[in-house]
């Protein structure tokens, strides 16, 4: 789902992203289901994102 290109930038195959994340939502059966989720999934993101931002020496609004 995530690779380097062959000049070394990040890439994201953006179909298989987005069929992944369709899965997960495709257990909801409400608006308040998805609403619930997609909260998870962001809190999710922005921890596994300060983590990575941690362990690189990063403070959180630091720019690159």
């Amino acid at each position: 789902m995530i690779k380097r290109n062959e000049r070394g930038k990040l890439s994201v195959d953006y179909l298989d992203a987005e069929i992944f994340f369709g899965e997960l939502f495709e257990h909801c059966n409400t608006p308040r289901e998805v609403d619930w989720l997609y909260e998870i999934l962001e809190g999710c993101m922005e921890t596994a994102r300060e983590e990575r931002l941690s362990e690189l020496g990063y403070e959180e609004d630091e720019d690159e």
